[in-house]
């Protein structure tokens, strides 16, 4: 909804639940594949019924197993239209069942022309290798603040991607940030911490 009170834009919401449901977590992350491939194919018939919608001017969010959703459904749609899409927000993308995945099985920095990704829960819920153009480890990537109350920190945390993300919307100054070329590196501390 940030999106709808900054620009005019229109706006696509999945429900993919059905194939998602809870307990079942290893048969949701088997689905991202099927649900991204329904996704383009829904998007697919957008582009036949409107010579104005193109993919390469698509912007795919994906929370968890819809990051990997997002990147199944970038590929689907590239085979079936020939185009890349724009762009693809990650928000802090699903570890589990991802962690030894190829390439092509989950979301990397090949799915859109720009692939950016906020990491909020890494090694638990949230994957930890770089997955984008440009990879934002909030607070480190692995627990946040505000959690510190929560029954469930690493839940909590992982959640909170949703809300950085929306607030980098409306944010008129923005975040603060060092830049560093890996994780590793930022946690041997060779980053340019001076860098904002």
């Amino acid at each position: 909804s940030e999106y709808l009170k900054r620009k005019s834009t229109n706006i696509i919401a999945v429900d993919w639940g059905r194939l998602a449901t809870l307990p079942c977590y290893p048969t949701a992350a088997v689905n991202t594949r099927q649900a991204g491939e329904c996704i383009a194919s829904f998007l697919m018939k957008l582009t036949q019924s409107n010579r104005s919608f193109r993919a390469s001017k698509l912007h795919i969010i994906g929370f968890s197993l819809g990051a990997h959703v997002a990147a199944f459904t970038s590929n689907a749609l590239e085979k079936l239209t020939g185009q890349k899409v724009d762009r693809i927000t990650g928000l802090d993308p699903a570890l589990p069942f991802f962690a030894t995945s190829r390439k092509h099985k989950k979301l990397d920095a090949t799915d859109a022309d720009f692939v950016d990704v906020i990491h909020t829960n890494l090694g638990i819920f949230g994957k930890i290798e770089t997955s984008g153009h440009i990879d934002f480890y909030v607070n480190g990537g692995s627990t946040q603040p505000m959690c510190n109350s929560s029954d469930n920190i690493p839940l909590c945390s992982h959640i909170m991607a949703n809300d950085y993300f929306r607030e980098s919307i409306m944010s008129p100054s923005g975040f603060y940030g060092s830049k560093c070329s890996s994780y590793f590196q930022y946690l041997f501390g060779w980053c340019e911490m001076n860098r904002q």
